[in-house]
């Protein structure tokens, strides 16, 4: 068992193998629901950068089914947690927002968001090379009603010289 597994929460942690050179680690959990569990946090931020969780290149859905949930509790609340997903999934409520000053970090965007409500998913796009934003994001809300609503308010807001472009990310029909 890895060092600390038992303590500050790492409760289901079987056994971790880390590469500090590289910046991965091989995790092991004891249980199936457990590792389902952990994939739902592929993509959140942790320490400036978003975690990439995969499955073991052996990994067979079709066995692995009989042995337990293969997938995320559907009842696990990220955002309740204050979690908040990078990988924005295609979906009809998936907002784009463009026209942003290319100096803001994803605080402020998410402050100009926060007062619809919690967000499910946030992705402020930025160069490689730099690390500046390009000037766009992509957000969902957890509540979907307010889909409409940010897209009204928000669309055409003058942003110190710019304007905002909000508006669906995909159109209709198109998932």
């Amino acid at each position: 068992m890895h060092p600390g597994a038992s303590e500050g929460g790492l409760t289901g942690l079987h056994m971790a193998q880390n590469n500090a050179d590289r910046t991965y680690a091989f995790l092991e959990l004891r249980s199936i629901e457990e590792a389902s569990n952990l994939m739902a946090l592929d993509g959140v931020i942790f320490h400036a950068n978003p975690l990439k969780i995969r499955r073991p290149n052996n990994y067979d859905p079709g066995l692995a089914i009989m042995l337990g949930p293969v997938d995320p509790n559907p009842c696990m609340d990220l955002p309740r947690m204050g979690i908040i997903r990078t990988m924005v999934q295609d979906t009809p409520n998936k907002i784009f927002i463009g026209g942003l000053p290319c100096e803001w970090f994803e605080e402020q965007v998410q402050e100009l968001l926060l007062p619809f409500g919690r967000l499910l998913a946030f992705n402020l796009v930025k160069d490689r090379a730099t690390g500046n934003s390009k000037g766009y994001a992509f957000c969902e809300f957890v509540d979907t009603s307010v889909t409409d609503v940010v897209i009204q308010a928000l669309n055409g807001r003058a942003v110190g010289t710019k304007f905002l472009t909000v508006k669906r990310a995909l159109s209709p029909g198109s998932v």
